[in-house]
């Protein structure tokens, strides 16, 4: 209602609008925003925060994680909506055809972990499975470090998680249901269909293909020093404020 009433009227008379993702900038073109004057940035981080990381090990230390254990991560939100059921049941599938895997839970209960957990026992991966809880952002830091691939299976606008899992160089799996992140496929990870069997097999190819890992691992450490660090974005967003400057002398 606000925007068929009001918003229409700002976006009338605006010389730019940013997007966070391309399903953003898709939602402002169903509004008949027109193209050129749309922006796609993304959120980022601050690398000063990345500069003293947690040296590799602590987090398995910390959990008794075997060094040579592969490690599954998923860092968030315990809820219904953020499909970890499915990664899960996914997890199940794949510790059939991996040895020696983890998967990690990180973050607080969202009113899901009990049906996790009763899913997890059903799917007898229990010695297979984490639940760490609320931790402090040296050991999120520490869990991305030790992890091998970060796994969301559902989200909405640009997870900072995200950009963080790339400042660690860890390689990401997503799923379509959600918003739309092109940059996901072109060589930090994989987004997929968000499908029990699709997403197990993403983190399979994470998980087994070395090249394609170690690829990963380096893209993602250049999409952030290049793309996704407030220094970089802030630049971005003068040169679209001198650009409309511009086009008005």
């Amino acid at each position: 209602l606000y925007d068929q009433v009001w918003g229409r009227r700002l976006y009338s008379s605006t010389a730019a609008v940013i997007a966070l993702s391309g399903s953003e900038a898709d939602a402002y073109r169903q509004m008949g925003i027109a193209d050129n004057i749309i922006h796609i940035l993304p959120n980022g981080v601050d690398l000063t925060r990345f500069e003293n990381l947690p040296p590799k090990g602590e987090f398995r230390t910390k959990y008794s994680i075997a060094p040579d254990t592969k490690i599954v991560l998923y860092l968030g939100r315990l809820h219904r909506s953020k499909g970890v059921d499915l990664l899960v049941e996914a997890f199940a599938d794949l510790a059939t055809r991996i040895d020696d895997v983890r998967l990690v839970l990180v973050g607080p209960d969202g009113g899901f972990k009990d049906h996790l957990e009763k899913l997890v026992s059903d799917v007898n991966i229990e010695d297979m499975v984490q639940f760490t809880g609320l931790v402090s952002e040296r050991d999120k830091f520490a869990a991305f470090i030790d992890s091998d691939v970060f796994v969301t299976p559902k989200f909405y606008g640009f997870p900072i998680t995200f950009a963080e899992s790339c400042a660690c160089g860890l390689p990401i799996v997503t799923t379509d249901k959600g918003d739309r992140l092109d940059w996901i496929n072109d060589g930090v990870g994989i987004s997929t269909e968000y499908d029990i069997k699709k997403i197990g097999d993403a983190i399979y190819a994470i998980l087994t293909d070395n090249d394609k890992y170690l690829q990963c691992r380096k893209n993602c450490i250049h999409i952030v020093l290049n793309e996704f660090n407030w220094s970089a974005i802030s630049i971005k967003l003068e040169n679209i404020y001198k650009h409309i400057l511009n086009k008005n002398h």
